[in-house]
C-alpha cells in the first residue's frame, strides 16, 4: 500500500485551475498597488485628478492583456476604462520590463496555462486558438527573460511566495 499517490498531469491541471484563480487575484493586486503609486506621483497626480479610480481601471486592463483574458463580454464605456484600454499595452510592457519578480509570476502563469490548455485541447492550441496565439505573443516578447520550464511544484512555490507578499502588503496598507 503506497502512502503517496503519484500525481498525474490531470491532477496538476485540476490544481492549476485553482492556482490560476489565485494568480489572477495576485496579479491584479500587484498592478493596482503599482498604478496607485505611479499615479500618485506629481507627474500623474494632476493629470488624473478627475479620475480617482484610474489605477484600478488600468490594473484590470493590464491584467486582462497580460493573461489574455477576453474582455469583450462587458464593454466598459466610462472614461477611465476607455483610457485604460487605450494605454494598457504600453503599461503592460513597462511593468514586465521593470519588475523581474512580477515578470516571472506572469510568464510562469502563462507557461502553465499553455501546458494545461494543450493537454486539454491538443498541441495545436497554441498555434490555432486566438487566445493561444495571443499568449504566444506575450511569451515571445517577454518569455526569454524568465528562465525555467513549466513545473507544477516550482509554480506552487512561486505562487506561495506571492501569496505571502500579498498578505504582508495588505497588513502594511491596513496598518
Amino acid at each position: 500500500m503506497a502512502l503517496f499517490k503519484k500525481k498525474t498531469i490531470a491532477d496538476d491541471a485540476k490544481d492549476f485551475e485553482n492556482q490560476y484563480k489565485i494568480a489572477k487575484i495576485l496579479i491584479f493586486n500587484y498592478l493596482e498597488i503599482w498604478f496607485k503609486q505611479i499615479f500618485a506621483t506629481p507627474d500623474f497626480k494632476e493629470v488624473f485628478a478627475n479620475k480617482p479610480t484610474i489605477h484600478t481601471a488600468m490594473a484590470v486592463e493590464v491584467m486582462r492583456l497580460l493573461l489574455v483574458i477576453d474582455n469583450t463580454e462587458k464593454i466598459e464605456t466610462n472614461d477611465e476604462s476607455v483610457l485604460a484600454k487605450k494605454h494598457a499595452e504600453k503599461w503592460a510592457s513597462d511593468v514586465l520590463s521593470q519588475d523581474r519578480d512580477f515578470r516571472e509570476l506572469v510568464i510562469q502563469t502563462l507557461r502553465m496555462d499553455v501546458v494545461f490548455n494543450q493537454f486539454v485541447n491538443g498541441t495545436r492550441w497554441l498555434l490555432e486558438d486566438q487566445r493561444g496565439k495571443k499568449i504566444s505573443e506575450v511569451l515571445t516578447k517577454f518569455g526569454s527573460k524568465v528562465t525555467g520550464t513549466p513545473n507544477p511544484k516550482k509554480y506552487d512555490k512561486l505562487l506561495k511566495k506571492w501569496m505571502a507578499w500579498d498578505e504582508v502588503t495588505k497588513k502594511k496598507l491596513e496598518g
